[in-house]
C-alpha cells in the first residue's frame, strides 16, 4: 500500500515540479494519456516495486530475518544514486525518467518502512 501511495505522490510531485512544458512532453509521448491516467499508472508501478524487496527475498517459515542485500542500506544508497543519475541525465526520455523515479520511490518506501521495524536493515 505504501508503494501505491508513494508512486502516486511522486508522480504528482514530479509533474507539478517540472511544470507544464515537461508535463506536455510526457503527455504527448503517451499519445495524450490523461493526467489522471499517468497518476494511476504511476501508483500501480510504485505499488509493484514497493513489493519487490519481499518478492526478491521472501520470508520463509515465518522467519522475519530474511533481509539480506535486497533489504540493505547499501542497496538503498545505490538506488538513490541511480535515481539521481537518471533524473539529471538530459539524454534520457522524459517517460524513462518519470517511471524509473516512480519505481525507485516505491522500492525505497518499502526499505524505509522496513528500517523502522525492530529487525531493521542490514548494511550489506
Amino acid at each position: 500500500m505504501a508503494g501505491v501511495l508513494t508512486g502516486a505522490a511522486v508522480a504528482y510531485a514530479r509533474l507539478y515540479y517540472h511544470g507544464p512544458e515537461e508535463t506536455e512532453s510526457l503527455l504527448s509521448t503517451t499519445e495524450q494519456i490523461s493526467y489522471l491516467g499517468i497518476l494511476l499508472i504511476s501508483a500501480a508501478v510504485g505499488g509493484q516495486f514497493g513489493l519487490m524487496p519481499d518478492i526478491l527475498e521472501p520470508a520463509k517459515n515465518g522467519n522475519w530475518r530474511h533481509r539480506k542485500f535486497f533489504h540493505s542500506y547499501t542497496l538503498l544508497a545505490m538506488l538513490a544514486w541511480f535515481t539521481y543519475q537518471t533524473e539529471t541525465n538530459p539524454e534520457l526520455h522524459d517517460m524513462v525518467q518519470h517511471f524509473f523515479t516512480v519505481a525507485a520511490a516505491g522500492y525505497l518506501s518499502h526499505l524505509l518502512l522496513d528500517s523502522r521495524t525492530p529487525a531493521g536493515l542490514p548494511w550489506i
